[in-house]
């Protein structure tokens, strides 16, 4: 998306676990969000579940070069880090080996891949067609505000 004066080359919605259950969604995006809930269920320490308040989570990203999708990731983290409650998660989703390097830079812990071999991954996406090629290279991360 562009104009004459500005192109937008990324975007990041980050919405609290709360309000990402409260998208109301037709068809195979409620499948999807139903997918993805399960996978943040399986990341964040169930103490935590109770009080989804204080997990966040980086949904929709996406960038069309990789400086882009750093200083998107970067900006929010620093922004949770700052405003968030202590004891706080932020999980964001990536794809590509160099993001692992980023994220764990910025002190993420990668949690689970689609190719985590475990019984019944949560965060397996061919469970919702994606391509086993494309689903093994999905994992997710976090980031706790201690």
């Amino acid at each position: 998306m562009q104009s004459e004066k500005w192109k937008i080359v990324g975007s990041n919605l980050v919405l609290s676990q709360t309000d990402l259950y409260n998208l109301i969604t037709p068809g195979r995006m409620n499948t999807l969000l139903d997918f993805m809930l399960g996978c943040y269920c399986a990341v964040v320490p169930q103490s935590l579940q109770a009080n989804r308040s204080n997990v966040y989570i980086s949904h929709l990203r996406r960038a069309d070069f990789r400086l882009a999708n750093h200083a998107l990731v970067e900006e929010t983290t620093r922004w949770f880090l700052r405003d968030s409650p202590l004891g706080s998660y932020h999980l964001v989703w990536s794809t590509s080996p160099e993001m692992n390097v980023f994220l764990t830079s910025l002190n993420y812990t990668r949690n689970l891949c689609g190719s985590t071999i475990m019984n019944r991954n949560p965060c397996d996406w061919k469970r919702v067609g994606l391509s086993a090629r494309l689903a093994n290279q999905q994992c997710i991360y976090s980031i706790r505000k201690i």
